[in-house]
């Protein structure tokens, strides 16, 4: 056999071999549903940390899929790196994975992660603009105007949400909204519909603090004291949050005047 037909043999047995690796990936991500795949691994997995460790088991096959990217992206956030988010979000939309409307809206909660107000709220309108029926869109605009400090904005924007998706999360954000506002039955009612949702949210300070509030204004202190010393028992380090501090200030003033 000549050295030529030898050297022929060879670069067609590597390109059948190539073949046939790209022919099982294809076959692979075709038996695999990645958006599937990366939601359930996200729900196995206790903690931020362990999500990136499994959805690494998935990068080989759901890499470049946008619904890796998500979920990634949010994993990312939840261990303390929204600008890691923020760039691997950039490079999926760059790439078109058509999976667009849930990147853009993690990437608006790495912007606000990154207290980026004004380009995660203009994010959030486009959002809005362009995918009218996301939830997300008023999740994360919601998320901004609260910090920005429009509440009757922050109320329009999540009962919107909760209209098209309900949340725990929105009606904790309500909890905060309508407090500022003074509507304090209507803090409670938030609250209460939070906890009734996840009672998971009994973690979450911010809103805790603030729905005990509501309830010492409108005269419940026995209530709203017990959901503060649960919350503690729960989070102990919370003691050392401002808005616990402020919360606690008052119960104590009131407490005193009994």
């Amino acid at each position: 056999m000549s050295s030529r037909t030898v050297v022929s043999l060879i670069a067609l047995i590597t390109t059948l071999a190539m073949a046939r690796s790209v022919a099982a990936t294809e076959t692979i991500a075709t038996l695999i549903n990645c958006e599937d795949a990366t939601v359930e691994t996200m729900d196995s997995a206790e903690t931020p940390a362990a999500q990136i460790q499994a959805l690494g088991e998935l990068a080989g096959v759901c890499a470049g899929s946008g619904a890796f990217e998500a979920a990634l992206g949010n994993a990312y956030i939840y261990t303390g790196r929204p600008g890691e988010a923020e760039r691997l979000v950039r490079d999926a939309l760059a790439q078109g994975t058509g999976y667009e409307k849930q990147l853009r809206g993690v990437l608006g909660d790495a912007l606000f992660r990154q207290e980026k107000f004004d380009e995660a709220e203009s994010l959030a309108r486009a959002l809005i603009e362009d995918y009218p029926d996301f939830y997300i869109g008023y999740w994360r605009l919601g998320d901004v105007l609260l910090v920005t400090g429009d509440d009757k904005g922050v109320v329009a924007a999540l009962e919107t949400a909760n209209r098209l998706e309900e949340n725990s999360v929105s009606y904790q954000l309500l909890t905060m909204a309508h407090f500022n506002l003074r509507n304090y039955q209507e803090s409670v009612r938030a609250l209460h519909t939070s906890l009734e949702m996840d009672i998971a949210g009994l973690r979450h300070t911010p809103s805790i603090s603030t729905g005990a509030l509501s309830l010492l204004a409108i005269g419940q202190y026995d209530t709203g004291r017990e959901l503060l010393d649960r919350h503690i028992e729960l989070v102990p380090d919370a003691v050392n949050e401002d808005v616990y501090q402020f919360a606690i200030q008052h119960f104590q003033r009131a407490e005193q005047q009994r």
